[in-house]
């Protein structure tokens, strides 16, 4: 298995830091994983992000404040990050 080192993970995507630092890190030519709450507001970012770069953007809904979701993000095998 290969992995991609010019992954970025990016937590809270869904609105304020998260959403400007996921446009930087693909305006840097960075592939983004990208998390939140709001599925819908990840959904438009990665369309917008998709339009402006040509980047891989995978995208998961998950509220990292929750008891075990940094695990089953950890988990997700093989990791796209």
């Amino acid at each position: 298995m290969s992995i991609n080192t010019n992954v970025a993970l990016v937590t809270g995507a869904s609105s304020g830091l998260g959403t400007e630092i996921a446009r930087l890190l693909a305006a840097h030519g960075h592939d983004l994983v990208l998390t939140g709450r709001d599925s819908a507001a990840l959904a438009k970012l990665a369309a917008e992000i998709k339009a402006a770069h040509s980047v891989t953007i995978t995208t998961m809904v998950k509220n990292l404040a929750r008891p075990g979701a940094v695990a089953e993000l950890a988990a997700i095998s093989p990791p796209p990050f």
